[in-house]
């Protein structure tokens, strides 16, 4: 079986999503879809605002056909990290095609700059822009420009850039799947986006203010079935449902604990430290760190790891093990590991418990709870999703 993988957060499943899926299953030939999800945080340093269980569910039905986690060690790296664990993730579930969104799908440019990433002549380029005081996707981008023009405009737009991580994750694995990229038709993360293929972001901000014509006009209808009921019940989550949470945390952390926070480097433990003693909201203490430095997503990022303890010499560089979150009825086939050295679980008794990238899972998983009203324990209780 031809098994075509995709990287996804689906927060929430859309149109766009969709029809990503009917194109990768179409350009790649798969007779099957998998994709890795991330779970209870995305890769904005964000809570999602539905659980994985239901974010699973409304995958689906919209023409996937096995969803697996990408817990949050993995999810709330940057895009490197992301990727790697991804990718690990997809190698282990057997995925021979991996299909990703791109806004210039054009994979031989794509590998170019992969390529040239990786070239060791391109470091006194970066270096100098690193000592310019630039961060480090800025500095990438600078020095890719410095060679080729194509290249550092290719990594401006957010979907060129993971799909590039994408492929030097799979260079690093040494993991060989075909791939298609797919082009992306509508802005990323426009400001509400329109029509059918409204963003994600659009769709999150409609959410907030309870649009639901915006909604219903840019998801399929069981997700949006799926969002009205969460909405019913209380337990759509935003980010700013757990910011005393994050706060309070940040408050009792000491300089060492800071300091062994995942990507906390160039004297931003100290910084993290301080703004957490004036500010009083998760959005105040990204604003004020936020600049040339520090992009917004790396903030968020670093807020998600220190609010769920991440430490970054406890997190392995990529997962050895897959959680199973869904399975389409009749293709429980997929269900059969690609390899005994990479098993797919789907019980809660068989989860690694003492893990610490699973502890860290299990306290997302119960903090995303107390910001739906929602008891913990959510692991302990969640069944494999069939549809």
């Amino acid at each position: 079986m031809r098994i075509v993988g995709i990287v996804a957060e689906y927060d929430p499943f859309h149109n766009g999503h969709a029809w990503q899926l009917a194109e990768a299953r179409r350009l790649s030939g798969a007779d099957a879809a998998a994709a890795v999800m991330s779970g209870f945080f995305t890769q904005r340093g964000a809570p999602a605002c539905l659980s994985p269980f239901d974010r699973a569910g409304c995958a689906l039905r919209g023409g996937a056909d096995l969803i697996t986690l990408l817990p949050a060690a993995w999810s709330l790296r940057s895009a490197e990290g992301f990727a790697l664990g991804a990718l690990a993730v997809l190698r282990g579930i057997g995925a021979d095609a991996v299909s990703f969104g791109a806004e210039t799908p054009d994979l031989s440019l794509l590998r170019r700059a992969a390529d040239a990433m990786d070239d060791p002549a391109l470091r006194p380029a970066l270096h100098r822009a690193l000592d310019t005081g630039m961060g480090w996707a800025a500095a990438m981008e600078q020095a890719l420009t410095e060679r080729d023009a194509a290249l550092g405009a290719l990594l401006r737009e957010p979907n060129n850039a993971l799909a590039v991580a994408y492929l030097r994750a799979a260079a690093k694995l040494d993991y060989h799947p075909d791939f298609y990229p797919v082009a992306r038709t509508h802005p990323h993360h426009a400001a509400g986006g329109s029509g059918a293929y409204a963003s994600g972001s659009g769709i999150r901000e409609a959410l907030a203010r309870q649009d639901w014509d915006f909604i219903s006009s840019a998801v399929p209808d069981t997700t949006n079935r799926c969002l009205k009921q969460a909405a019913a019940e209380g337990r759509l989550v935003f980010p700013s449902g757990l910011d005393q949470a994050l706060l309070s945390r940040l408050r009792s952390m000491d300089p060492a604990d800071f300091a062994a926070l995942p990507d906390c480097t160039e004297g931003l433990d100290q910084a993290l430290r301080t703004a957490a003693r004036t500010c009083t909201s998760r959005e105040q203490l990204i604003d004020q760190l936020c600049g040339r430095r520090y992009s917004r997503a790396r903030i968020s990022r670093l807020c998600a790891a220190a609010l769920l303890g991440l430490r970054r010499n406890e997190l392995p560089a990529v997962p050895d093990c897959a959680v199973v979150i869904g399975v389409r009825s009749g293709m429980e086939c997929l269900l059969r590991p690609a390899s005994p050295d990479f098993p797919l679980l789907t019980r809660s008794r068989d989860y690694p418990a003492d893990a610490p990238w699973f502890r860290a899972e299990a306290r997302a998983a119960d903090l995303w709870a107390l910001a739906a009203g929602l008891p913990a324990g959510l692991w302990e209780r969640a069944p494999l999703i069939r549809v």
